[in-house]
């Protein structure tokens, strides 16, 4: 078990991995406003007042998101695809599409979503051309969070070497205040950490 920032982890043997989200979103991410307050998007339950529920948009919505957040942090592996394959063979029929492709406009993830879209449909019922075999062979290559390589590619893209040593060696106030609570709270403690 460990709790950090936004998430209280959980492992059981031999490979469960349960992570309770207190945030959808890493503050100063690219999407933390749109999930600032995520019951905007979320409706309360017919029989519980106590419960809200994403719509079927939301949740594939999100899904996707926090897809991307990893695929923009170190990269991600294919398990999305997988989630994303069967969501859509339960719910694609009462899914509105319009009102997807207008959200993922917002959040700027269209191109990511393209490409994940149709190689999950090429790969599972289709055939695969050579964007989507290239796309595959990079999630692959990404294990299931990512890598630590392809996190520090992702974080040097339009950086200097100088640039990414210096928000590795003094990360912002967002990364402290998600990663690491007590010591945001008590800042004198931060040379401790």
């Amino acid at each position: 078990y460990s709790l950090k920032g936004k998430d209280d982890v959980f492992h059981k043997k031999p490979f469960y991995n349960f992570e309770m989200h207190r945030r959808l979103t890493s503050r100063g991410h690219l999407h933390c406003d749109y999930y600032d307050d995520p019951l905007v998007y979320a409706h309360q339950d017919a029989k519980d007042d106590h419960l809200y529920h994403l719509s079927i948009e939301e949740e594939y919505i999100y899904i996707l998101e926090h897809a991307y957040k990893h695929y923009e942090y170190a990269g991600v592996g294919i398990r999305y695809l997988i989630d994303m394959y069967v969501y859509l063979a339960v719910y694609k029929e009462q899914m509105d599409f319009e009102y997807i492709v207008k959200q993922i406009e917002k959040l700027q993830m269209q191109e990511f979503y393209q490409k994940s879209y149709q190689l999950c449909m090429n790969a599972f019922d289709g055939e695969m051309n050579d964007e989507d075999k290239a796309f595959l062979d990079f999630l692959l290559s990404c294990g299931v969070y990512g890598t630590d390589k392809q996190q520090m590619d992702n974080r040097m893209k339009g950086n200097s070497k100088l640039a990414y040593l210096k928000e590795r060696i003094y990360p912002s106030d967002e990364v402290y205040q998600d990663l690491y609570p007590f010591f945001y709270k008590y800042k004198v403690l931060l040379p401790f950490l």
